[in-house]
């Protein structure tokens, strides 16, 4: 189906991430983007990288369907696994990950150091991403199929597409944030004047007034998810956010996957949940990092042997 809402939700989730970016890396030195935490972790230039060669490979089709010459193949026509591997990417890639997942070849990074200009690179690429993205307003996403670059096997719907691959781009932007924020992370020692120091974070927020926000949020969660799920569900919540309001997760917990699926499907839900943040006056310039997600207990019984406690740490 044609789903304008759809696609506002993503062009907006694409904003968030290139904020994210400009916020956490605009000053960072050539030392700081090319820092590893451990030997074989990823840098934030990385990162980066690797979100520019994502974006990349799915130009050639995201181009020919936005001309109105793109044809889809027997095997996209016909697939019986597009929505499975849809699905499962989407439930995979997720924004805070709960397990690592190797990179396909076709889109790792470069092992050597990367240039300043990979943010400038970056900025460009996803600018280019969220404009094809854009122009698929008047698409059927739900019948225009896909085959993975990676495997050509493998096809999605073009809505999967642009699900996952938003949630990647916060996935990979969120796992940057934490290479600055390591202890070990060095200062920025440039001299041009242009910079400032990294990692001292000072906040002058009252604890006591955010935690009572975070429950006013929590309760009012509840309120809105009650009507949607016909499942026992509980809301829960943690974070840093003493440290910085930012460091904020909410997880609505259902029973089954499929109620979970179909929540987080239900665009009008997720952006009413988002404007709690504005309702409570949550500190403005964090709203945007808040995490609120929906995660299931069949998912907790089958990845972590049913404990919630062990699966989101």
């Amino acid at each position: 189906m044609i789903d304008e809402v759809f696609i506002k939700t993503i062009l907006q989730k694409g904003d968030e991430a290139k904020e994210k970016v400009q916020t956490e890396f605009s000053d960072i030195s050539l030392k700081q983007l090319n820092w590893k935490a451990l030997p074989g972790s990823w840098t934030i230039g990385q990162c980066l990288e690797h979100l520019v060669i994502s974006h990349t490979v799915y130009f050639p089709s995201l181009k020919k369907i936005t001309e109105g010459v793109y044809q889809m193949s027997f095997w996209e026509r016909y697939s019986p696994f597009s929505s499975i591997c849809g699905r499962s990417l989407i439930n995979q890639l997720q924004e805070q990950p709960k397990k690592k997942f190797k990179a396909p070849k076709i889109i790792r990074p470069t092992t050597s150091e990367l240039p300043e200009d990979i943010i400038e690179k970056y900025h460009q690429s996803l600018d280019r991403f969220l404009k094809y993205i854009s122009d698929c307003r008047d698409v059927d996403i739900d019948k225009t199929i896909i085959t993975s670059p990676a495997i050509r096997i493998v096809t999605y719907s073009l809505r999967d597409t642009f699900q996952f691959l938003i949630q990647h781009e916060h996935r990979h932007i969120n796992q940057a944030i934490r290479v600055k924020a390591n202890i070990n992370f060095p200062e920025n020692n440039r001299i041009d004047g242009a910079s400032k120091p990294v990692n001292i974070a000072k906040h002058s927020y009252d604890k006591d007034l955010i935690k009572k926000k975070i429950l006013d949020i929590k309760a009012d969660i509840e309120k809105l998810i009650q009507p949607a799920c016909s499942e026992r569900f509980f809301v829960d919540w943690y974070g840093a956010y003493d440290i910085n309001p930012k460091h904020l997760v909410y997880w609505i917990c259902v029973q089954s996957d499929k109620m979970k699926n179909r929540l987080n499907e239900n665009v009008e839900l997720i952006t009413a949940l988002r404007v709690l943040l504005e309702k409570y006056e949550y500190p403005s310039e964090s709203q945007k990092f808040v995490h609120i997600g929906f995660e299931s207990q069949e998912t907790v019984n089958r990845e972590s042997k049913g404990n919630w406690y062990y699966h989101f740490k």
